[in-house]
C-alpha cells in the first residue's frame, strides 16, 4: 500500500474510483473533463486548463497514488483508465517532458502512449519528433499550430497535402488563420500543385464569408505560381 493513501485501505480502492471517475474532490470550485480525442485532450488541456485549478480539482489520494510512480509511463497508463482525461490533462499541465521524453512515447508501440507523445510533440512545437509515414498525426500538428519555416519540409508529401485537403473538405467547419497561413507557406516552397488543388484552393476562397489578410496572402501566392488557376 502507498503510505498517505488513509482513505481507501488499498491500492485497488484507488483505481476503482479511479474508473469509476470518482476523484473529484468534494470543494473543488470546478470540475473538469475533456473526454473524447487523446491528441485533442492533450492540446485544449494546455491552452485551456488552470494547471493549479486542475490539480486542486482531483482528491490527494489520486494524487500521491499518481506521484508514487516514477516512470512517466506509468503514470499515463493509469491516466488512461479516466475516461473523462481529466487525469491525463493534469499530467500534461503539471509536469514538463522534454523532447526525448516524448519521443519515447511516440515509440513505445502503445496506441495511448504513442497519441499523448503526438499530443506532447504538438504542444512543445516539435514536428519532427512525428513519424513522417503519420499523415493523421501530422495534419493533428497542422491544424493546431502554424508550421515554421524550417519545419515546412516535413508536411510537403504528396500523401500528406492529399490527406490534409481531404480532412478539409470533409471535416473542418472553420479553417483557422494558422492552417491559411501553413496553406501559403507550402505554396511558396512549391509542396502544393496549384494545377492539381485548384478546386480545394478556390473553394476555400469562395466560402470564407469574412476574408482577410491571411486569405489576400494565400490567394495571391497561389496567383503568383499560375495566374490563372481561378
Amino acid at each position: 500500500m502507498i503510505d498517505g493513501l488513509d482513505k481507501y485501505s488499498n491500492e485497488e480502492d484507488v483505481l476503482k474510483i479511479i474508473l469509476e471517475n470518482k476523484f473529484s474532490r468534494e470543494d473543488s470550485h470546478r470540475t473538469y473533463n475533456f473526454s473524447g480525442d487523446i491528441v485533442d485532450a492533450c492540446i485544449d488541456s494546455s491552452k485551456y486548463a488552470d494547471p493549479i485549478g486542475l490539480r486542486l480539482s482531483i482528491n490527494d489520494e489520486v494524487l500521491k497514488f499518481l506521484d508514487s510512480k516514477d516512470e512517466t509511463f506509468d503514470k499515463l497508463k493509469l491516466a488512461e483508465m479516466d475516461e473523462t482525461n481529466v487525469l491525463l490533462a493534469y499530467l500534461v499541465s503539471n509536469h514538463r517532458y522534454c523532447a526525448t521524453d516524448i519521443s519515447s512515447l511516440i515509440k513505445s508501440g502503445d496506441s495511448y502512449l504513442e497519441l499523448v507523445g503526438t499530443g506532447l510533440a504538438i504542444i512543445y512545437e516539435l514536428p519532427q519528433i512525428i513519424p513522417a509515414s503519420s499523415d493523421e498525426s501530422l495534419y493533428k500538428y497542422f491544424r493546431s499550430r502554424e508550421i515554421s519555416k524550417e519545419s515546412l519540409g516535413i508536411f510537403s508529401s504528396d500523401s500528406f497535402i492529399n490527406f490534409s485537403f481531404s480532412k478539409m473538405l470533409k471535416e473542418e467547419r472553420v479553417v483557422f488563420t494558422w492552417m491559411v497561413n501553413n496553406l501559403t507557406s507550402l505554396i511558396e516552397i512549391d509542396a502544393i500543385d496549384i494545377d492539381e488543388n485548384s478546386t480545394f484552393l478556390v473553394k476555400l476562397l469562395r466560402e470564407n464569408d469574412y476574408p482577410n489578410e491571411t486569405h489576400r496572402s494565400l490567394y495571391f501566392s497561389a496567383l503568383k505560381k499560375k495566374p490563372d488557376f481561378i
